[in-house]
Formats: C-alpha cells, structure tokens, sequence
C-alpha cells in the first residue's frame, strides 16, 4: 500500500480552501486517500492514477450508453474495463464564476452491471475503450455536457470578448446565456489536472453566430487550457478533440453544415492546424441516423475514430494517424 503522509496547502484566500499535489505514481496504482484536519476526516477509497479526460459539448455528448445501437451488447462488454472511471456533473447554470460543483452520479465504473453507464456519455466512453485498449492506462471520465447548448454558454466572458460576441441572457433559457455553464460546469474543474478534453459542439449554432465560429471554438479551446494550466498541472498544450458534425438529412442543398464543419477547423478544413495546435477530430458526417435525425446513434465507431486520432496527437503514437485525406 501507498503511505504517504503530505502536508496540506491552505495559502488560498477562499475560507476552506487548501491543496495536495501528490507524487506521480505509476499508472494503475490504487490506493485509498485520507485527509485529517483537526476533527475532521475525508477518506478516498480505491482511488487509481490514470488519465483524466473532461467531456463536454450538447446533446451527441450527452447521448447516452443505453441510447446507442447494439447498447445491450456494448454494455455487458464495458464490464471488462473496471479501469475506467467516469462521473457526470450535475447541469446547472450560474451567472457568476463557480468553485465548485456537484455530481449527478458519483465517481463509477462498468464493472458488475454498474447501471450509471447506462446513463453516461458514449462517445466519451468509447473513446476511453479504445485508448485503454492500446495502452492499459486507467482513464477517469467527467461528464460535463448539455444537450441544445451553444458554444457561447460554454466560453468565459474574456473568450467571448475576443471574438466580439454580444452580450446575451435569456432568462427563460439560462443554459445558452453567456458563460453561464462555464462559470457553472467548467470553471469548478479549473484545479483539477487534467490530461485533455473531447468536445462534440456545435448543431446549436447552426442559426446562432455560426459564421463567428471559426473564432468562438478556437478561442474556447485556448481558454480552457490557459485556465486549466493556471490552476493545476494540466498542460498549457493539453490535447483537444473534438467531432465534426453528423449528417442530419441527406439531400439537403443547404449550405449552413458544410460551413459550419469548416469553420470547426478554423476555416482551414483539417486540424491540427496554425489556429489550433494540439487538436484532432474525428469525422461523423457518414454517422447518418434517418430515424434519429440529429442524434445518430452509431456512436461507437465515433469513439473509436476520436480514440485513433487522439493516439495520435495526445499519445504520440506514429502508427495512428492524426487526420484523413486532405484535398489539395
């Protein structure tokens, strides 16, 4: 067992406030934590040292284990990965910046039939089956998404600043006012070191500031990390991906998806790319789902493409590549 005895920082200004930086350990080791202050005691149990990743975006991050083809198959399957860990933060929305935030289920894993994987985010899930699968590192998940939410809710008010995003608030739908679930949903994780963050965004700005969004995505990403670096060990160049747009209906002679997929990459059409080092996608617009519209439910191979990408980019691995074809 793992005993270690660390002295706790409280140089922060906050009352109740205090940090523990521990050692790194190698991967898989579990241990249980104990924090004693005075009469109080917080105990950890089989905690485990892997990689986090942070979950976000609308409703196709949302989409649940239990909604996805095949889900009764796929479910019985995770079982076999107990070393992946996930939680789903409760939706909320704030108008100012939070410190701290609950859970809607607590921290979990797959094993035993576990029934919060039903309700938790495929996508991210199968994202982290598929890295494990190559490299045996235990993966905790957060899952901090809302369905029909624009990037402007997501981004912190310097982000939408740079972008020259107008002010806007709707009362009777606080979940797409700006900020309000980056001051709710991300800014309480801000301290908590991270590995990287996936990201599946976008469908709800097809009708609002779609052209800004070749600024408001990038500039959300470089946000994130520069707060997330500042608070914790997370790096300042920490992996990002992110999955282009599915299909909705095919045959359609509109353009607003096509550009909207564009502006995605930062117009360039690929990542990474000069606007957006340390990026990578995973491509979905052959993900068409006729009975479910805008909500695919081929969500499996979508992991796996994001999975094989983020090898790449996040893992360095040479034998995964980080992008398709590129026109030229």
């Amino acid at each position: 067992p793992l005993q270690i005895g660390i002295p706790v920082n409280t140089g922060f200004k906050a009352e109740g406030d205090w940090m523990v930086e521990l050692p790194p350990q190698e991967a898989g080791t579990i241990c249980d934590i104990e924090i004693v202050g005075g009469e109080e005691e917080l105990s950890l149990s089989q905690v485990i040292f892997g990689d986090v990743w942070v979950c976000s975006g609308q409703s196709n991050m949302v989409f649940t284990m239990n909604g996805i083809f095949n889900s009764s198959e796929e479910i019985a399957a995770a079982a076999a990965y107990p070393d992946i860990r996930f939680t789903i933060i409760n939706r909320v929305t704030s108008d100012v910046e939070e410190d701290d935030v609950g859970t809607k289920i607590p921290w979990s894993d797959p094993a035993n039939g576990n029934r919060n994987l039903n309700s938790f985010s495929s996508v991210c899930f199968f994202y982290a089956m598929n890295v494990y699968d190559q490299l045996g590192v235990p993966m905790g998940l957060i899952d901090s998404a809302w369905g029909g939410t624009r990037v402007e809710a997501w981004s912190s008010q310097d982000a939408l600043d740079a972008c020259e995003i107008e002010d806007n608030v709707m009362p009777n739908n606080p979940q797409n006012s700006n900020s309000y679930l980056w001051n709710s949903m991300i800014h309480p994780l801000r301290k908590m070191t991270v590995k990287g963050f996936l990201w599946y965004q976008g469908e709800a700005n097809a009708n609002w500031n779609m052209d800004k969004y070749s600024c408001t995505f990038p500039t959300l990403i470089s946000s994130w990390r520069d707060q997330f670096s500042m608070m914790s060990n997370t790096s300042p160049d920490a992996p990002f991906g992110f999955v282009m747009l599915s299909t909705i209906k095919y045959g359609t002679a509109g353009t607003t998806y096509p550009r909207l997929r564009l502006h995605q990459t930062a117009d360039y059409g690929f990542v990474p790319n000069p606007d957006m080092p340390y990026t990578f996608m995973a491509t979905a617009v052959d993900t068409y789902d006729e009975e479910n519209g805008i909500h695919p439910r081929y969500k499996k191979i979508v992991g796996e493409r994001l999975a094989y990408a983020g090898l790449g980019v996040a893992y360095d691995l040479d034998s995964f590549p980080i992008n398709g074809p590129i026109a030229s």
